[in-house]
Formats: C-alpha cells, sequence, structure tokens
C-alpha cells in the first residue's frame, strides 16, 4: 500500500461529523472529550473501512499532548487491539502520536450542569424504559443520544421521544452526532462508539456513572445457527474494554451501570413508567423510513415482548404473525430456537448455548423463549389466527408446554414480578 493510500485512509478513520452541535469540541479546553471522540470515532470507522475490503495495517491516533502525558498509552494500545482481535478479527496495530492541529479557546465556553448519571439514550424501548426507572428511584440522570450523520429519522424518532418524556419528568437531553452508519450490515463496535461518546457527558458533566439499558437476550445473544451473525454491540466483552478505556482516559474509575441484562423484552415493557410513550418508540433495525417494519429480529421480538407485557404497542408496516404473505424468516428462526431451549436443550447445537453456558442465563433464556410463545398466543386469542406457517411450531410448543404454563408466564410478567437491578453493573 503506497503511502498516499495510507494517509486517506488514516483521514478516512478519523472523520467525525460536520454537524455544529459538535463545534464545543473544538474549544483549545476540550482536549479530553476530544481524545475521547477520536478512539471512539476510530475504532467505528476501521470497521466500517474493513467491511470495504480495505487492508488495514495500523491505526494512528491523534490525542492531545494532556492525553499522552498522564495516560498509560501501552495499557490503552493493548485495549484496543485486544478490541480488534476478539470482535473483529482482525490484527490491526494501534498508535498513537501528539495532536499538532491548534484549537483556540472560545468566547463562550460550553459547561452544562453537572450530574450524576448519564445514560445512552436511543430512542428505542429499552433506554426509554430504563431512563425512567432510573430518574423513578434516584431522581437525577441525563440522556445522551448518539445519531449517525446519514440517519436523520434518528434524530426525529429521539426528538419526538424526548418530547413526551419532559412532559412528564424534567430530564435533561443532549445529542452527538456520528459517523455516517451506511448499509453494511451489522456494526459490531457500534457499541463502543456509543460508550466512548457517551463518555464525552461523563466528562463534561463530572458524572459517576454511565447507564447502558439493553436486555439480556440482547447483550448474551446466541446464533441460531452455526453460521449466524449476531450483535456484539453491547456484549459483556465489548462494555468491559469499554469501561477500562474510559478509565483510562478519564483518569478515574465510573460505574457502567446495567440494570436490564438478566430481563426480557416484555419484562422491561411491563415495569416502565409512562408506557403510554412507548407507541412513540424504535426498535427497527432499519432506520430508512422512520418506521418499525415489523419483520427484522428487532421488531419481532418487540412486538412478542409487548404482546405478553399487554402493553399499547407501535403500528407496524408489515405483520408475519399474523399475515400469510410477511417474511416469516426471523419469527420462524426464533420459534425454532426457543422451542429447543424448552424442549430440547441439552441437544442444541453448542454455537447457540454457548454464551447461555458461558454466562449462566439459561433461566433468562427459558423466559426469554417462553415469551416466544406466550406472545402468539395472545396473539391468537387477542387478534386472529396465526400466519399458517407458524402452525406447526406453534402446536408442538403448545403439547409440549401447556397452555397453563404459556398464562401463569403471561400473569408474572403483567404483576410485574421482575425489576431492574440497579446495583448491577460492568
Amino acid at each position: 500500500m503506497s503511502k498516499e493510500e495510507t494517509e486517506s485512509i488514516q483521514e478516512e478513520l478519523l472523520y467525525t461529523s460536520p454537524n455544529p452541535a459538535m463545534n464545543f469540541l473544538k474549544d483549545r479546553g476540550r482536549w479530553l472529550e476530544r481524545d475521547l471522540l477520536k478512539v471512539g470515532t476510530a475504532m467505528f470507522n476501521l470497521e466500517a473501512a474493513l467491511k470495504l475490503g480495505k487492508r488495514i495495517e495500523k491505526v494512528v491516533i491523534p490525542l492531545s499532548q494532556e492525553t499522552i502525558r498522564r495516560t498509560d498509552l501501552g495499557a490503552l494500545q493493548y485495549e484496543l487491539e485486544d478490541l480488534v482481535l476478539n470482535v473483529l478479527v482482525e490484527g490491526v496495530k494501534v498508535e498513537f502520536v501528539r495532536d499538532t492541529k491548534s484549537y483556540r479557546w472560545q468566547a463562550r465556553r460550553y459547561d452544562p450542569e453537572p450530574s450524576d448519571s448519564v445514560c445512552l439514550f436511543s430512542g428505542g424501548v429499552d433506554s426509554y424504559s430504563g431512563l425512567l426507572n432510573w430518574v423513578e428511584h434516584y431522581k437525577t440522570a441525563v440522556g445522551v443520544s448518539v445519531v449517525h450523520g446519514d440517519q436523520a429519522w434518528g434524530v426525529n424518532i429521539v426528538n419526538r421521544v424526548t418530547n413526551k418524556i419532559r412532559s412528564r419528568y424534567d430530564i435533561r437531553f443532549y445529542m452527538l452526532y456520528a459517523p455516517r452508519m451506511m448499509s453494511r450490515g451489522y456494526s459490531q463496535l457500534r457499541g463502543f462508539l456509543y460508550c466512548l461518546y457517551g463518555g464525552i457527558y461523563v466528562s463534561l458533566l463530572k458524572a459517576q456513572r454511565l447507564l447502558v439499558t439493553e436486555v439480556g437476550p440482547t447483550m448474551y445473544q446466541p446464533r441460531f445457527s452455526p453460521y449466524d451473525t449476531v450483535t456484539m454491540t453491547t456484549h459483556p466483552f465489548v462494555l468491559k474494554k469499554v469501561k477500562r478505556v474510559l478509565s483510562l482516559l478519564l483518569q478515574r474509575d465510573i460505574q457502567m451501570v446495567i440494570p436490564y441484562e438478566n430481563m426480557t423484552k416484555s419484562e422491561v415493557v411491563a415495569v416502565s413508567p409512562l408506557p403510554e410513550g412507548f407507541p412513540l418508540t424504535h426498535s427497527c433495525i432499519s432506520l430508512r423510513f422512520g418506521r418499525n417494519e415489523g419483520t427484522c429480529f428487532g421488531c419481532t421480538v418487540r412486538r412478542l415482548g409487548f404482546l405478553v407485557a399487554g402493553r399499547d404497542d407501535v403500528r407496524y408496516t408489515g405483520d408475519p404473525i399474523g399475515c400469510r404473505g410477511a417474511n416469516t424468516d426471523n419469527l420462524l428462526s426464533l420459534m425454532r430456537f426457543s422451542y429447543d431451549v424448552l424442549a430440547d436443550y441439552q441437544h442444541m447445537l453448542a454455537s447457540s448455548v454457548e454464551n447461555i453456558e458461558d454466562f449462566g442465563k439459561r433461566d433468562l433464556f427459558n423466559r426469554f423463549a417462553l415469551d416466544t410463545f406466550a406472545g402468539l398466543y395472545v396473539y391468537r386469542n387477542e387478534v386472529g389466527p396465526l400466519n399458517p406457517h407458524l402452525n406447526s411450531i406453534y402446536e408442538a410448543a403448545i403439547d409440549r408446554l401447556a397452555v397453563s404454563r404459556l398464562e401463569k408466564r403471561i400473569a408474572k410478567v403483567r404483576r410485574p414480578t421482575f425489576r431492574p437491578n440497579f446495583s448491577k453493573t460492568v
């Protein structure tokens, strides 16, 4: 690779959003927040470049003189290289150099009022419920949303949800703009990016904790088949790396709270304050049209969870549960996996139970699997007949589980029995 090509790639990896909302990071005094941005952005853009087939042997990240002087750069280098090796399965070297760009003191310095807690807020079900539950218990927190430059609908969704929240709660929200996501499948380092960007406000607000409110089945997402691609966005390995990198850059330890890591979607929905705001939230894998399309994995799990919890949900553009012509691939895969968890766990493939066994989450995934069939049971009783493609697996599950078990599960969720664990940390 020529020197010119290498320099071009390095510039691409350091690309940040030009949105004016990010201008406060140009202040000379915001060197720490700027360095958090650079590290998060470089790792996120590295994954995107690798997916495009670019050959990258080294990432050079310019850091402030202050960070270079006070940080264990060897430890930081190790954490980032190990992250890339284990998540992207790529051997890429990380090098730090002194940032030689000139920054000026801004006349009006950006100094938001301090807060003890920062909650990553996506406008989805988990962050909506998690932030409101935290505020109900501890009274204070701010929400920080990270949106991508090519996902304008993300801004609209976050704004409409936060407007609903402000009608009831006195909560401050901040928005940061990340590089373009583009259509490249799962971004495994997206969670790392969001947490590092969240760290910007942890630093600005002198906060003591960062809340990551993902549900357990997403954090420990198993493979439905040996070659299945699963998201590692908030996988425990990634979150441990985040915590270590943040502690190295901030020069202090922060709490990373994961209150929903042992709860299913239905349990999170059932326990949420202000449930009338749920129809404004978004869970679809695509933000292209700002709608919940209905057939992707995220929409499928969400819809079943809302049926079990008995809460009002969004309107979906597709209905794989009841519509004969809808795409049922994700729903059928989920049903097959759920049936095996409940009825044939001992014979499941090692690749499918690896995360469940490694992290001791058998009970969590039993409840998750029960929600699949409990949601279908509610749909058939309250909405209409199931898509004929689902009947064989559904009937097999009913024969094996018995209706009484599903009804007991529904009643337990709606009581509600399960609560977020705000003492659970990374």
